[in-house]
């Protein structure tokens, strides 16, 4: 049982290890970061900590901002109650809109019945959508799998008449709802098929999945500011190893070694 105040650092040995395999196979790479880190969470200053006892150098920047709702308890209804007047009128009037012009209808698949057509229609909206073709097209596939195999999957796609509109990727882990990766046909921008399409997933998670935190993820995008109330500002850490050999790394993995150890935090 870990003493109040310490932080168990028993992943650092294994991400020293990716880094010595990193620099073996990337020698020319200067500098490694870490981005999007709470920095008031123990792990920031744990993990900065380890790696400066270890050779490294480190530097804290800025990373992005991560906005939050609390909803422990919270009921779908109640939550709309607690949104601006503003907000709660365009999620009824846009909804509105789109089911008296249009045959609509959703689907959220936790990985059962439904996953292959859900994964499909993904893929044909990320093609349509104003997103960039994604450097490695079959990540996606293997990280909806590895969260069906985990149970943490929610994965919501609209249709319009059918066709497959906007999809969003969501995830369920430790009591936290996540919003991963959203996209639309750019076909159906002018329809607010997203923000459809989020109060959709929003009442399936409130009232089923009863988190306590609705996490909309990183990144300061407006609309973000619709939905939730709170954001914490993320720090990165960057790790700049020109004079840092290898043989620095193998002596700070010689020190960790099964990558289990403590570290005592400064008293605040």
């Amino acid at each position: 049982m870990q003493k109040q105040g310490t932080t168990s650092l028993w992943f650092t040995g294994r991400w020293l290890m990716c880094l010595l395999s990193l620099r073996t196979k990337f020698p020319s790479t200067n500098i490694l970061r870490f981005p999007s880190m709470d920095p008031d969470t123990e792990m920031f200053p744990a993990l900065k900590a380890a790696l400066s006892s270890n050779g490294f150098m480190t530097v804290e920047e800025f990373g992005s901002i991560n906005w939050y709702e609390p909803c422990r308890g919270i009921s779908y209804a109640a939550y709309v109650a607690s949104l601006t007047s503003k907000t709660r009128n365009l999620i009824g009037r846009r909804t509105r809109k789109l089911e008296r012009e249009f045959n609509v209808r959703c689907t959220i698949t936790d990985g059962g019945e439904g996953f292959d057509d859900a994964l499909s229609a993904y893929r044909t909206i990320y093609d349509h959508s104003w997103k960039i073709p994604a450097s490695y097209p079959e990540f996606i596939a293997g990280f909806l799998e590895a969260c069906v195999e985990a149970e943490t999957l929610r994965l919501g796609i609209l249709y319009v008449d059918d066709e497959p509109a906007t999809a969003q990727i969501w995830t369920i882990t430790n009591g936290e709802a996540t919003l991963y990766k959203l996209a639309y046909d750019e076909k159906f921008k002018n329809l607010s098929v997203g923000s459809v399409l989020t109060a959709k997933i929003m009442e399936h998670v409130l009232d089923i999945d009863k988190p306590h935190t609705v996490d909309f993820g990183f990144g300061d995008d407006p609309y973000k500011k619709d939905w939730t109330s709170r954001q914490v500002t993320c720090g990165a850490i960057s790790e700049n190893h020109q004079i840092i050999t290898n043989l620095n790394l193998r002596r700070g993995l010689s020190r960790l070694g099964n990558g289990n150890f403590t570290l005592n935090r400064s008293p605040q």
